[in-house]
């Protein structure tokens, strides 16, 4: 899908400015004449500096081919989270794209729902066996979440959600 972001220019810029000042996040805002010293928070710098080496290496059409594999695999993340037959979780992540349309695209928001993905299923696959190691996966999911998008907060909301639902199924609440 062709990129509709109007923040697409700012983040090809962050990222190239990035790199060109050796990573080094700058305090106020750079772009703006008449508030210069106003605070600048970069909360995507990361992904800013992998959308423009993207754009960069392989221009808009690589950008968006990028952001295409991400969301798919977003949705098949999550669908594989679930015990289902292959079918119906294949037929449950097309169907979520399908319905998904109008707000996917190239966008740095695509990151938080690809995290947003890795997190529950995660969470789930721990939820089918207590003994599994997956669940120390979650802080580095975190650590690289925080750095790419700044809708990081989403996942501590997951994971409120999923331990809420659990102190009512224990008959806690």
């Amino acid at each position: 899908k062709p990129t509709n972001d109007p923040d697409m220019g700012w983040h090809l810029q962050n990222g190239k400015y990035l790199l060109e000042h050796n990573l080094k996040v700058p305090a106020t805002d750079i772009y703006s004449y008449t508030m210069s010293e106003y605070p600048l928070i970069m909360h995507e710098w990361l992904t800013d500096i992998g959308m423009y080496l993207v754009w960069n290496n392989l221009g808009l059409v690589g950008l968006m081919v990028i952001f295409g594999i991400i969301t798919v695999a977003a949705f098949i993340i999550v669908a594989r989270a679930f015990k289902a037959p292959l079918e119906y979780q294949l037929v449950a992540a097309v169907l979520g794209i399908i319905a998904s349309v109008p707000i996917l695209g190239t966008r740095a928001q695509m990151i938080t729902l690809l995290f947003m993905a890795i997190t529950i299923f995660i969470i789930q696959r721990y939820k089918q066996d207590e003994n599994s190691k997956i669940i120390w996966w979650l802080p580095l999911v975190f650590l690289f979440w925080v750095n790419l998008h700044g809708a990081f907060v989403v996942g501590f909301l997951i994971l409120g959600l999923y331990g809420f639902f659990e102190i009512l199924k224990q008959g806690l609440i």
